[in-house]
């Protein structure tokens, strides 16, 4: 996984410091899958791909409310089994999308303060 941080004062692009090897659900996976993938990766968020395009973001706090959603309607299956009927597309964040060219700046450029 490639990291990035913004030092100096010196502009650079989304690009440069994004990352680009991602770990990601497609719309139809089902939420079991999602929460082997955060436990066996330690990631807690992931992009969801529909035909191979963003479509949305699941979340650590995604996961958790669907699993207590699931537990309530579904009181007498496990878990795991409630979270394997629920596809990641019912309960991802919608995502706005920016370009890889647009210019970011350090957070001391912009506001004037250094280290906050």
């Amino acid at each position: 996984m490639k990291y990035a941080y913004l030092t100096g004062n010196s502009p650079k692009t989304l690009g440069e410091v994004m990352t680009t090897d991602l770990v990601t659900l497609n719309i139809t996976d089902s939420l079991r899958l999602a929460d082997d993938l955060m436990n066996l990766t330690k990631l807690r968020h992931f992009p969801v791909l529909r035909e191979g395009h963003l479509a949305g973001l699941i979340d650590e706090s995604d996961l958790l409310h669907a699993s207590m959603r699931s537990i309530v309607r579904h009181p007498r299956e496990s878990p795991r089994r409630a979270l394997g009927a629920v596809a990641v597309g019912d309960v991802m964040k919608p995502v706005t999308t920016v370009s890889p060219s647009m210019t970011i700046h350090p957070r001391s450029a912009v506001d004037g303060r250094k280290g906050h």
